[in-house]
């Protein structure tokens, strides 16, 4: 049994799923509807769906008739309320259309606690209490008769410390109701029945979506409908034919100013009787950056009901996005849709933004800076900020610019990415970001608001130059939620640029088509809205908003952004699935347990040192600090049999913790203490105390990698190969620990220690060297940061 977890706990079940009324077929198509609307509403809530990694993180798990997901701490409880509205309004899209047998009424149950996890699945009294909640009499009768789609009900914990506390949520709108919870008496709870939305009022552009027996007659009508002028114009009072629509979704920094020019793009397309030619709707993509989530969108799905959701255009800030998506396009084997990228409509340059305090110390002048004195400058007590690269172009560019100056290449494949020391080159940067956010508006509103002795007025934000531009000029910062600030409320930032150029946003248009191409009329559309974001004085729009012109020019409001230092093209130059594999590895904190064998075996003398096995791998360990960042925990045991307390195997000597000054000089002493003994070694029993031990803290796998390094003899220094099979197996199982064994002996790993290193997710090295002992480290590196071997 493991430590239990906390997690948010989301259950559904779909009510009478097991009515007589209902056929095979028809649970069947209530169960794929059910997973279709809540995956529409998770992705709209920016709640995680689909499962990457180890079972302790996101926990996904089918009944039958409805799912649980568990969602652990990093994800805001508030989003699993926001998805509430858009699954109601799934659920009315579904059963608009849906036969009689198939309609889906879910029930949703919502609480939080400690959850138990184990090889099977998961367990605890959370759980149990969740799923009684859901069947709760009270709930299920008051659900029946409402004739809602949607019934929710929330533990007393749950409304009064998540829901409660959120105007958004529409608290008011949630009953007080003691429901019967067997096992828990009658205990509070909360219940929401969401009324089904009336049908919208019938207009010129949005009509009710009627079902299929009478679209064909709506088409025909929309033909004599009125159409309605814009604010301030005379009524219209017929049009032979309702605007051609154009959906277009860019990403959030761009919303505004081509929202406007998809307005004054609208009006220009009037004709003679007044009515317009063209809608374009514009959307900002919920999702910037990251080919996994823009996949799930809906203006890439292949899901007819989604179909609302496609997009006919899409302005990402980066060709690399594009890259993304093709590549993800081609691995998921989508062939129905295919991407465009023509000439781009505006350019912006990625720029080190670093407070005037910060770049008067470093010695900082003109424009420019070299990227191998940029990534020294943790060194001397300074950070980075960065937008994440999963949720953010800018951050994916910014991830990007960083890895290729630390790793010395301007390719970024798997090759480069994981070879050698990349794993804990890597690590050191990601150690340097003080701050990471899901958007760089977000960095930007928290330097606004930063106190003068705060962290942040030591780290440097790796943003866009429009970003930039709008917080120099005290303007609202796109979805970072901080208004406009004043010249004497935020610090200074000053723009600066690697001398051989920065990452270039290039800013295309992109146009996205399906198995079957857009009608005439909609390509016209397209086209023409492509030519006008690409005229003088559109161009001109987009440079008084902050961005450079299509052909990399500045205005006078940039003028402290040069306009003569080159940008740099990024497109083929990163793979897309490599990279942020490698930055979801270099990113994890590591909790490490340094453990040295000191039995007589170890007296021996080590080549090319002038010194014994022990004083090799206390170098060793020297070795392996500088690649602890300052967010790691270090920790040194010694062992061999009978050497602790209790004729115990084992000796803490420093106990695992920040690898501060003061610990540091601690584990250096202790070090330097090391001495072989007479005794026997006790590898393994060793190897069972300190996994024992690690497992002992409530560190979040998904955010931090245990680990155990034992330095020993090696072979025949364990009672043999049964009581490694053994501790195999119990390795294998629990909270994950890794076991890396570096070892002195020639035919160590293959007599047992590959078995036991493998079963806890580690490695066997043996080395006769200091250059074994160096690639040892690297690829312990690599497994701790990086892809693991």
């Amino acid at each position: 049994m493991t430590e239990p977890r906390h997690r948010a706990i989301f259950w559904v079940d779909i009510a009478g799923s097991s009515a007589l009324s209902r056929t095979d077929l028809d649970r069947h198509n209530a169960r794929a509807g059910m997973y279709r609307a809540l995956r529409r509403a998770f992705r709209r809530a920016r709640l995680p769906w689909y499962i990457y990694g180890n079972r302790f993180g996101r926990h996904r798990e089918d009944r039958g008739d409805g799912l649980f997901c568990l969602v652990p701490p990093s994800v805001p409880k508030n989003r699993l309320v926001a998805a509430l509205p858009a699954l109601e309004s799934a659920l009315e899209d579904y059963n608009r259309d849906a036969p009689e047998g198939a309609v889906i009424r879910l029930r949703v149950a919502l609480h939080a606690g400690e959850v138990h996890f184990d090889p099977e699945g998961v367990s605890g009294n959370a759980m149990d209490y969740t799923a009684r909640l859901l069947d709760a009499p009270e709930f299920k009768t008051s659900f029946a008769g409402s004739g809602s789609y949607l019934g929710v009900i929330a533990s007393d914990w749950f409304y009064k410390n998540v829901i409660n506390q959120n105007p958004k949520h529409q608290f008011g709108q949630y009953s007080l109701t003691v429901v019967t919870v067997r096992g828990a008496g009658a205990p509070e709870a909360y219940v929401r029945l969401f009324p089904r939305s009336a049908p919208p009022a019938e207009g010129p552009w949005r009509l009710p979506v009627p079902p299929r027996p009478v679209r064909a007659a709506v088409a025909l009508a929309v033909l004599a409908v009125p159409l309605t002028a814009a604010p301030g114009e005379a009524p219209v009072a017929a049009c032979a034919a309702p605007p051609v629509q154009v959906k277009v979704r860019v990403s959030t920094e761009k919303e505004a100013i081509v929202r406007g020019l998809a307005l004054e793009f609208e009006r220009d397309t009037r004709g003679p009787d007044g009515c317009r030619r063209a809608d374009v709707n514009v959307v900002s993509a919920s999702y910037p950056g990251g080919a996994r989530e823009a996949l799930h969108q809906g203006w890439l799905t292949r899901d007819p009901k989604e179909v609302l959701d496609e997009a006919d255009v899409w302005l990402p800030d980066s060709s690399l996005e594009v890259e993304q998506v093709r590549e993800a396009l081609r691995r998921n084997r989508i062939g129905t849709v295919r991407l465009e990228a023509r000439e781009p409509v505006a350019t912006s340059r990625l720029v080190l933004a670093v407070p005037a305090a910060m770049a008067d110390d470093l010695g900082l002048s003109g424009h420019t800076v070299a990227w191998d004195d940029v990534l020294g400058w943790p060194g001397r007590g300074y950070s980075f900020g960065r937008a994440s690269p999963r949720a953010s172009s800018v951050g994916l560019v910014a991830t990007v610019a960083l890895y290729q100056a630390a790793l010395g290449t301007s390719i970024l494949n798997e090759s480069a990415l994981t070879r050698g020391d990349a794993a804990s080159r890597l690590h050191t940067v990601e150690q340097a970001i003080a701050r990471e956010d899901d958007d760089p508006g977000k960095l930007l509103c928290a330097m606004r608001e930063s106190p003068p002795d705060g962290e942040l007025r030591r780290t440097a934000l790796l943003v866009s130059e429009k970003s930039l531009i709008d917080y120099r000029g005290n303007a609202p910062l796109g979805s970072g939620g901080c208004g406009p600030g004043g010249p004497s409320a935020q610090p200074e930032l000053r723009p600066f640029y690697a001398g051989n150029g920065m990452p270039l946003f290039d800013h295309p248009f992109v146009t996205i088509t399906r198995a079957q191409p857009p009608a005439a009329a909609r390509q016209r559309v397209i086209d023409a809205f492509h030519r006008r974001l690409r005229q003088p004085d559109a161009q001109a729009r987009l440079k008084d908003a902050g961005y450079r012109d299509a052909s990399g020019t500045t205005t006078a409001r940039q003028d402290a952004i040069p306009s003569l230092l080159p940008g740099l093209d990024l497109t083929e130059k990163v793979h897309d699935e490599p990279l942020l594999d490698a930055w979801n590895k270099a990113r994890k904190s590591a909790r490490v347990l340094f453990a040295v064998d000191v039995s007589r075996s170890m007296a021996a003398p080590f080549p090319h040192i002038g010194g014994d096995r022990v004083s090799a791998a206390a170098d060793a360990i020297g070795l392996a600090r500088p690649l602890m960042g300052v967010r790691d925990q270090i920790g040194l045991w010694e062992f061999a049999d009978g050497i602790g307390d209790g004729d115990g195997d084992h000796r803490s000597l420093v106990a695992v913790g920040p690898p501060d000054p003061e610990r540091i000089e601690h584990l250096t002493g202790r070090l330097g203490d090391l001495a072989s003994t007479g005794r026997a070694p006790g590898l393994l029993p060793a190897v069972r105390a300190a996994v024992r031990e690690m497992r002992k803290d409530d560190a979040d796998p998904d955010e931090t990698t245990r680990a155990v390094i034992m330095l020993a003899h090696g072979a025949g220094s364990g009672p043999g190969a049964a009581e490694a099979a053994a501790l195999a197996e119990e390795l294998s199982s629990g909270d994950p620990v890794r076991v890396y064994v570096v070892a002195f002996h020639p035919e160590s790993c293959a007599a047992g220690l590959d078995r036991v290193t493998q079963a806890a997710g580690g490695a066997c090295y043996e080395i006769d060297g200091m250059t074994a002992m160096r690639r040892a480290l690297d690829g312990i590196a690599a497994g701790l940061w990086g892809t693991p071997p």
